[in-house]
């Protein structure tokens, strides 16, 4: 990886055994090498990282300093919002009083890390009208990249939507639109969004 990050400090005192202290140590950002590193993230990755820092220390046995190097290394995810469309919208009953159907939803994971769908609350709407609202019941495993169809229970009053919506529910090939907020359990913990 490209460093982007350096400091060094003198630094004078004693720490007692088995204490503590917080050091302040001064760093220079070169913001060059850091914007380059941050143009080449996209969404979904996960960037690894690596800090390494060397403490150079006085002890009776070691007059002239013994140097302690201080390492870690990890990575962190930049989450993006899945990638989420009507499959369909299925109907098991539509009359004027009630509307009973399964809205199928396309789900594709868009990150480069596994995550679990364990919370959707879903807006349908037809014509900028919000039909119903609905919730995942459980919990969906995706594999990075992954697409499952995910499948909702819906249940509202065509009536209460007015007989112009109550028309173009009945007709094929109508465009719903959906929006919400979901969670996902990520492998660094969860993340509620919106989509």
């Amino acid at each position: 990886g490209t460093p982007f990050l350096t400091g060094e400090s003198p630094l004078s005192g004693t720490i007692p055994a088995r204490g503590q202290r917080t050091v302040t140590l001064p760093a220079r950002i070169r913001f060059d090498e850091l914007l380059q590193t941050l143009n080449r993230i996209r969404p979904g990755q996960t960037v690894p990282y690596d800090a390494q820092l060397g403490l150079t220390v006085g002890t009776p046995v070691h007059e002239n300093g013994m140097r302690l190097p201080i390492a870690t290394a990890g990575e962190f995810p930049i989450p993006d919002i899945p990638r989420i469309s009507v499959d369909s919208v299925a109907f098991s009953e539509l009359n004027l009083s009630q509307a009973v159907a399964t809205l199928r939803l396309k789900v594709t994971n868009t990150n480069q890390f596994p995550v679990a769908l364990d919370q959707m609350l879903t807006n349908l709407s037809l014509n900028g009208r919000t039909l119903a609202t609905t919730d995942l019941g459980r919990a969906i495993q995706f594999e990075p990249n992954g697409t499952q169809v995910v499948e909702l229970p819906i249940t509202f009053s065509p009536l209460d939507a007015g007989v112009g919506l109550f028309d173009a529910l009945r007709q094929s090939g109508t465009k719903y639109q959906t929006d919400g907020t979901l969670t996902l359990q990520t492998p660094f913990g969860p993340i509620t969004m919106k989509y």
